[in-house]
Order: structure tokens, then sequence, then C-alpha cells
């Protein structure tokens, strides 16, 4: 049975761990550290990849813009299904396979359908048109852990994406780029992104903002 890990959470309780500014040592033989597995998150929480101890990229994920999850390999080959057995995927909730739905704790949710498959518990203090709707029919820029109400993206989220972006800028043209030239961004510039995605729902399925395409 394989157990699963991050930096923040453990599932399992290994022997000797030494926590130091959210960051866990494990006093363990590499074969037995190799069995752990440790997500890594986006802006959003959602998964978007699994790593052993030592760092090696064992699954990787993405997601169009309601969460409809693609999964791949380290290389970016799709699979049918997950190999490491993980289930929580979009936003970090949990996917039903079988179902084809998302586990919010209060309802389930259908990422085909962008919709809840319930009415909202707590009616439209948590929603805003119906109250089958899903963070406001705006999914890039809201988190609902809990199936009732849509937050928004923190201030240190939108630096996080705006990063991204940069880093993206950096990577992409860094060939075709003249000497001495900088790129800058800034906080709007990462929020008009969100807007023309979240309005623009075919952009987020070409491709996520770590640069996988999910076609």
């Amino acid at each position: 049975m394989v157990a699963f890990a991050s930096s923040h959470r453990r599932t399992s309780k290994p022997k000797q761990c030494v926590r130091r500014k959210d960051t866990c040592t494990y006093n363990k033989a590499p074969a037995q550290l190799a069995a752990f597995r440790y997500y890594h998150r986006s802006q959003q929480y959602s998964v978007i990849a699994l790593t052993d101890g030592g760092g090696t990229v064992k699954e990787r994920y993405a997601y169009d813009a309601y969460g409809i999850p693609t999964i791949l390999d380290a290389a970016g080959t799709t699979r049918t299904t997950s190999a490491e057995n993980n289930r929580y995927l979009y936003t970090g909730r949990e996917w039903d396979e079988t179902l084809g739905l998302y586990h919010y704790r209060a309802r389930m949710y259908d990422s085909v359908a962008g919709r809840f498959c319930s009415r909202d518990p707590i009616g439209f203090i948590g929603s805003q048109w119906s109250l089958y709707e899903f963070l406001l029919s705006s999914p890039l820029t809201g988190q609902d852990a809990f199936g009732l109400k849509r937050h928004t993206v923190s201030a240190k989220d939108l630096k996080r994406i705006n990063a991204c972006i940069r880093n993206n800028i950096k990577s992409n043209l860094a060939a075709s780029t003249p000497a001495g030239a900088a790129e800058a961004t800034d906080d709007a510039c990462a929020r008009k992104a969100l807007q023309l995605v979240s309005v623009r729902p075919e952009i987020a399925r070409v491709a996520d903002f770590s640069g996988f395409h999910v076609r």
C-alpha cells in the first residue's frame, strides 16, 4: 500500500519526522522514502503533479476551466486512469472515477456540466443566479472547498500567477528577446489573464498555466 504525503500534510506518520518551516526531513532508507508521494498544486489547490521522495515526477494532471481532468505520465503522455491511484485532483477535491463526479463535501460536482448535482444547502447566500451554479460561473478566479460558497483567489495567489506568466514569457521567448530587454507584469495583468480565460473557456482547454496541453 502506497502512503501519500505533501509538504503540508501526511496521510501516514513516518518515523522521526522533523518539521522546520513546512519542510519534513525523513530519516528513512531510500527504498522506504520512495514509497511516499508528494502533491504539487496550482493557485487553486488543484493537484498538477505527484513526485516521489527523490523528486522524480510520477504523474501529472491538467484540467479544463471547469475541472475535467486529463491524467498524464511524467513525459506528458495521456493516461486513461491514474497509475498512482490518486483521487485528489481539481481544487484538491476527491474525484470519483466511476461516477465521473467530484466530492465537494456538501454536495457532488459535475465538471462536464459545469454545475453541482444538487442545490446549494445555504441557498442564495452562496449562489448568485442558480442554486446549482459553480463558483459564480467564474471557475478560474475562486475556490469552494465545501461546496457552499465561492472564495476569491487571494492577492498572494495572484502574485504566483503573475510569476508563472512571467516565467512562461521568459522560457518561450528567450531565444527572440533582444539583449537587455526585460519582462514586466503586475497583479492587474494577472487578473486580466484570469478574466480572459474565464470568459473564453476554449483558451483554458488548450493549455493550463503550467504549459501542459490538454486538448
